[in-house]
């Protein structure tokens, strides 16, 4: 299958920016659009040092209302604004991120120089946010100190194969076509030629979803099963079970436990703590219940 989506990680730490990690930012790729997730301080200069398309960014997706995942935006957007954007981005966010955008234009006294859209997320169970031919992104509440939203990117089915040879021979019309791409048997002078001799399996969908902070939350498990990359925070190895609870936030076994229930095939992990230099602990950890995990740093870049 062609891989595509590219996931560049800009920010893999939490609430304190540290010499080699900053916090959450990440930016999705897919086909020709970009998406930002989560815009910490320190979000554009990892933009520049990727060498990112800032100007191809059209939709920028806000986690929650805490600093450490949504401080870069106005720097973020006046900086668009110097660059010269003119085509429209749309915020998808907390509703109160709108009074802090709308703050921000008043007190500076300006005004940026390309549409604003502003969307606000919605609370209970799994809302679609954005749709295009061939992707949907849905938001899903996850379990903080605030209201809090993870999201997922969802590739739409795609229609089955035609065996050329074969159909060829039969000489079809554009409407028994149709009929073959999307499951279908066709019937031809009374006789019945079965979709699978005619058609391949379509190509499988890909997904990804992200889950900001959560405290362990087994109730987000039906939005993202079988996705086929999940991004979980990370914030503390297990020992720190208690602190996490308490500060709502997710261990090692529980993100991999989560992966395991969804079924997902991999799961990324971030959101560390400044208290870890070395994160393999942390990704060992999660190894023991879900094989395929893996520790993400700022400027890793993944496809999928």
């Amino acid at each position: 299958m062609n891989e595509r989506f590219n996931l560049h990680i800009l920010g893999s730490g939490s609430a304190l920016p540290t010499n080699r990690r900053n916090p959450s930012a990440q930016l999705l790729r897919y086909e020709r659009e970009c998406f930002l997730i989560d815009c910490a301080e320190g979000t554009q200069l990892q933009l520049r040092k990727g060498k990112l398309p800032f100007n191809r960014i059209r939709n920028i997706l806000i986690s929650h209302m805490h600093g450490d995942h949504m401080y870069g935006l106005p720097g973020l957007l006046f900086s668009l604004h110097l660059l010269g954007k003119k085509d429209g981005l749309s915020v998808f966010g907390p509703p109160e991120l709108k009074n802090f955008l709308d703050f921000i234009q008043a007190s500076s006294k300006s005004e940026f120089g390309f549409p604003l859209e502003f969307h606000p997320l919605v609370l209970g169970g799994k809302n679609l946010i954005w749709e295009s031919k061939l992707l949907r992104v849905y938001s899903f509440p996850l379990d903080h100190s605030i209201e809090t939203w993870g999201f997922l990117f969802e590739e739409k089915e795609k229609n089955r194969k035609l065996k050329k040879k074969q159909v060829l021979k039969l000489n079809l019309a554009p409407i028994q076509l149709y009929e073959l791409k999307h499951g279908k048997d066709i019937e031809i002078e009374g006789i019945i030629y079965k979709n699978e001799d005619l058609t391949n399996e379509p190509e499988r969908i890909s997904s990804f979803a992200y889950c900001s902070d959560t405290v362990f939350c087994p109730s987000i498990v039906p939005y993202i099963e079988n996705v086929k990359c999940l991004y979980h925070e990370v914030t503390f190895e297990h020992a720190f079970a208690q602190v996490a609870q308490e500060k709502k936030h997710t261990t090692t076994k529980e993100a991999a436990t989560i992966a395991q229930m969804a079924n997902v095939e991999r799961l990324l992990i971030g959101h560390f703590s400044a208290r870890y230099d070395d994160v393999s602990i942390l990704e060992n950890e999660c190894r023991e219940i879900f094989p395929e995990t893996y520790a993400v740093n700022d400027g890793d870049f993944y496809q999928f």
